[in-house]
């Protein structure tokens, strides 16, 4: 935005550039602001740092505490723009703002304070300019306004002239021949028909645009059904994870508890066997005893590895 729109009462006016602070100190409202920043930032001021600071001496901020706000921030140090006099005045200021001595140090250098009458008389001097620009806008707009009515005499004359010549071509027009006024006839015929043509050209083209837009919303619909087939099929992984590691932890319990009573069971017979190795009638009782006991356990051995088995098998079913 341009500093002329953030100063709508503006006359946008040339004013010259100031040399001095005393020559700055002259300035008033958003021009003490635009020339400060020229002078200490070598820049127009934004936007934002514009208002502010517009707002900052409007409430009855005096002009040399804005001076050191703006002169003193990093930029402006980088920037290393200046004042000839703000220095010394920035010295007399801290010193008029020191306790006690500060109110003597005002009078004998006449600066400015912050009591409640100063502000409020900073207030008023920043709306005397406001209210003069805002005047001096009117004065000019008032001026403009006087300029185009005295050209209002000579716009009618031109709108007259303008009417004439618009007369004089319907006339010319009225005069043509039969020829003429039949090939006007066909051009604006053509051209209706080219109208209409364009017309089913835009209706067609929007129709095209409708299904484009519901071909879209059905590929959206797609992606939406795919993103949830996804999702249900990692779950089922998920699931068959799961069931193959309870599978492997069953597995694992046979091992660690039927194996070991199989082994044992094929211990016990084998000393059980070399204990009646010398003794016949004992081996004859011994070995079908064993023998039973042994198949008794393969069998169960046997019923639950099916079981075990019939079980993954439903899981895996499950899962699919």
């Amino acid at each position: 935005m341009d500093i002329d729109d953030l100063a709508p009462y503006s006359s946008h006016e040339s004013l010259s550039k100031p040399a001095s602070l005393e020559e700055l100190l002259e300035f008033q409202d958003w021009r003490f602001v635009k020339e400060a920043y020229e002078l200490l930032l070598a820049r127009e001021p934004e936007k934002e740092g514009y208002r502010f600071y517009v707002s900052r001496i409007r409430s009855g901020v005096s002009k040399i505490q804005i001076l050191k706000e703006i002169g003193t921030s990093p930029e402006a140090a980088s920037r290393g723009g200046s004042i000839t006099g703000l220095r010394k005045a920035l010295i007399l200021a801290s010193m008029g703002s020191l306790p006690v001595i500060g109110s003597i140090f005002r009078r004998l250098f006449s600066l400015e304070g912050n009591s409640t009458q100063e502000v409020r008389l900073r207030v008023l001097e920043q709306r005397d300019s406001v209210l003069s620009d805002m005047l001096q806008a009117i004065v000019s707009r008032q001026n403009a306004v006087d300029t185009k009515l005295s050209q209002v005499p000579q716009l009618i004359g031109d709108l007259s002239r303008q009417l004439t010549s618009l007369s004089e071509r319907i006339a010319s027009l009225k005069e043509l021949t039969a020829s003429d006024t039949q090939n006007v006839a066909q051009s604006v015929e053509a051209l209706r028909q080219r109208q209409s043509m364009f017309a089913q050209s835009t209706e067609d083209l929007g129709h095209r645009l409708v299904a484009f837009a519901q071909s879209i919303e059905d590929l959206r619909q797609r992606q939406t059904t795919f993103a949830q087939f996804v999702e249900d099929l990692e779950q089922r992984l998920l699931a068959f994870a799961q069931s193959v590691e309870d599978l492997g932890k069953r597995q694992s319990t046979v091992e660690t508890n039927q194996l070991p009573t199989l082994f044992q069971t094929l211990s016990d017979l084998n000393q059980r066997q070399l204990a009646s190795d010398n003794d016949r009638d004992n081996l004859m009782i011994s070995v079908p005893v064993a023998l039973r006991r042994l198949a008794r356990d393969i069998a169960e051995g046997e019923k639950k590895m099916m079981s075990l088995e019939a079980l993954l098998e439903s899981r895996y079913e499950k899962t699919r």
